[in-house]
């Protein structure tokens, strides 16, 4: 079955909770258990893999043991085993593929176009990823040889596509090995030119391959689409985030501005930095991990306000409708409505509340217990519950928090998490210092750590790359003890590429194993 032609009758597909009812070059249909219809852009790789978590908080817990790769650049050839902690280093001489393995990695475990243009013209023979479920991911560049046909208007031949798409005769192919019979091989090039097994061509009138290259986005994307399917179909897909050396830039695509320009209609938010860079491939990561931030709190606050509100309305019929007597004491009683205000105040301390005012004073606490204790156990009840949509959110910001503020105690820098997005302080004063104004080495930190907490997720992969940039020595010597601490915490696979001793700091027990 040839799931995803786009002229083609899509078979019902399920994925966890969506099924995929219907796709074409721009859509993806899902149909999901709860009875709702959702459509996806076709190139969202991430949607079509994470339907069982429909918020991408959680991945399959699968992680990479082995990278295999022959004659990269022509010349060299790695077998890497990874080590079996939450944290591995690879290091190796300038110009000997570091990131080109990360690259790689990146394409095979998550396919799409920026991935595939970043390893479309690198050299190389095969590339295999060997993960923790037994199967293997490999791809192989193959030549292709000149048919002698001549290149004409209807010379469609496999050599003269690969010659208009990469001016060089490959092919790339795709399979997945490990515990199936006859592997399905997926190929670049006839994905590009062949037929669909329904009979809908996928050339039109004008067959040349410079015409088959000029409609190769959409082919293209096929591609990824039928890889992504075997991945899903052998339990494969596995969520990974790419940390690359310019982090400061984040990849930018349509999928991404469709789903930020729908959060600022559905929360009214305004995302001038985003509008202006459009046209462009890439964007500011800072303004990216600020408008996120801002639509996350906006969305969880709303639902704390609107529970606020329930709990406030039916204050007066609670009091009526409230018991005589309480099966509890006013020691317990007492316990909870710290624990409640503790609460409170936690989250007033990080951003979220603008006050921690109370309806009652704690000294009038246990009179205003006696008279009327069942009512104040059913009004505290009410008013724990609001606070969970917060905590839901609370440890990151937290622990980012802590991050950041711990490492720049010398400059006395803050952060908060507002309704606004992010917000810098300096000697916790009330005026905020904007994300652009903080220094290279900052910039770099914040959105390490901020990538690694909010945007990982659970059971994931993470590749880092080149840690050290911009960093001061101290933070560099920090940096893997805090890493550590979040893959442990958020069961991660972290591998990161580094030139700096100061970013090994003795952990030399984390280097891969290069045979």
């Amino acid at each position: 079955m040839n799931l995803f032609n786009i002229n083609s009758q899509v078979n019902h597909i399920t994925f966890g909770r969506g099924t995929v009812v219907d796709i074409d070059e721009t859509f993806m249909t899902v149909a999901f258990e709860d009875g709702s219809i959702k459509r996806f852009l076709s190139d969202d790789s991430s949607a079509l893999g994470f339907f069982d978590s429909p918020d991408n908080e959680t991945s399959a817990d699968i992680k990479i043991e082995r990278i295999v790769i022959k004659r990269l650049f022509g010349r060299i050839d790695y077998d890497i085993v990874i080590n079996n902690s939450n944290v591995s280093i690879l290091s190796a001489p300038n110009g000997c593929g570091k990131t080109t393995i990360f690259k790689f990695l990146d394409f095979v475990l998550n396919p799409r176009m920026a991935s595939f243009n970043e390893i479309k013209h690198i050299p190389f023979y095969s590339f295999s990823c060997y993960l923790s479920n037994g199967m293997v991911l490999n791809l192989n560049k193959v030549k292709l040889e000149s048919d002698n046909l001549k290149k004409t208007r209807k010379s469609i031949s496999p050599y003269n596509v690969a010659m208009s798409l990469f001016n060089n005769p490959f092919d790339i192919t795709f399979w997945i090995s490990g515990k199936q019979d006859n592997p399905l091989e997926i190929s670049l090039i006839k994905t590009l030119i062949e037929e669909p097994r329904n009979g809908t061509t996928f050339l039109y009138e004008d067959d040349e391959p410079d015409y088959v290259v000029g409609h190769g986005f959409v082919r293209i994307k096929r591609w990824f689409n039928i890889i992504n399917s075997q991945l899903i179909k052998f339990n494969c897909k596995v969520s990974i985030d790419f940390i690359e050396a310019n982090r400061l830039q984040k990849e930018y695509d349509v999928s991404m501005r469709a789903r930020l320009s729908r959060n600022d209609r559905v929360h009214g938010l305004n995302n001038p930095k985003l509008e202006r860079d459009s046209e462009r491939d890439r964007v500011d990561y800072l303004y990216l991990a600020n408008d996120k931030a801002k639509f996350e709190i906006r969305k969880c606050m709303q639902e704390y306000n609107r529970r606020l509100t329930e709990a406030k309305n039916v204050l007066p019929s609670m009091y009526i409708q409230a018991p005589d007597q309480t099966n509890f004491g006013f020691d317990s009683f007492q316990a909870r409505w710290n624990r409640y205000h503790e609460e409170l105040n936690k989250f007033y301390e990080i951003g979220f509340l603008n006050s921690k005012e109370t309806v009652i004073e704690t000294d009038d606490l246990e009179n205003s217990y006696n008279k009327k204790a069942s009512f104040l156990e059913t009004y505290l009840k009410a008013f724990e519950d609001t606070i969970e949509p917060l905590q839901k959110h609370y440890d990151k910001m937290k622990l980012f928090a802590d991050i950041f503020n711990k490492r720049n105690e010398i400059t006395q820098k803050t952060i908060k998490f507002t309704e606004d997005g992010i917000k810098v302080f300096i000697d916790n004063k009330d005026v905020g210092l904007k994300l652009e104004n903080l220094s290279s080495g900052e910039k770099n930190d914040f959105v390490m750590f901020y990538r690694l907490i909010f945007d990982a997720a659970k059971n994931g992969i993470v590749l880092i790359d080149e840690p050290e940039i911009s960093l001061h020595i101290e933070w560099q010597e920090e940096y893997l003890d805090r890493l550590i601490d979040i893959c442990k915490m958020n069961n991660l696979q972290a591998i990161v590429a580094t030139h700096s001793p100061n970013i090994v700091n003795g952990h030399f027990d984390l280097f891969v194993n290069k045979r």
